[in-house]
């Protein structure tokens, strides 16, 4: 499964999400993000996917997801170049996207799926 705007060619990818885990067992998890980059502004938002299958609320005219419309389970907002934040937040089963949603980067390939298991 793809989650990057439509029409899109991930392995053009100038930017990504990298996880060191993929799953977690529910309940309280805890995420430690860093930037790495080292001259644009990130931030790390945990999206719970009610339907797999189904895309994140795209706006193209935005260039981002439509927080108001996808579930939003809490994030570590606008991280400088070389800058750290945590989120402590408790999940249950399924699956998730850990986003980039600053303009253009979701698209651009900054997410990563993460799996809450049983």
């Amino acid at each position: 499964m793809t989650y990057q705007a439509p029409g899109l060619d991930l392995s053009k990818a100038t930017q990504g999400v990298r996880a060191s885990r993929s799953s977690a067992p529910a309940g309280v998890i805890s995420f430690k993000v860093t930037n790495t980059s080292k001259d644009t502004v990130h931030e790390m938002i945990i999206m719970h996917l009610e339907d797999p299958a189904q895309p994140l609320p795209y706006v193209v005219s935005d260039a981002k997801v439509d927080e108001s419309k996808a579930d939003d389970r809490g994030e570590v907002p606008d991280l400088a170049p070389g800058k750290s934040g945590t989120l402590t937040v408790t999940l249950e089963p399924g699956k998730y996207l850990l986003i980039c949603n600053q303009p253009k980067h979701f698209a651009a390939g900054m997410w990563a799926p993460f799996e809450v298991t049983r």
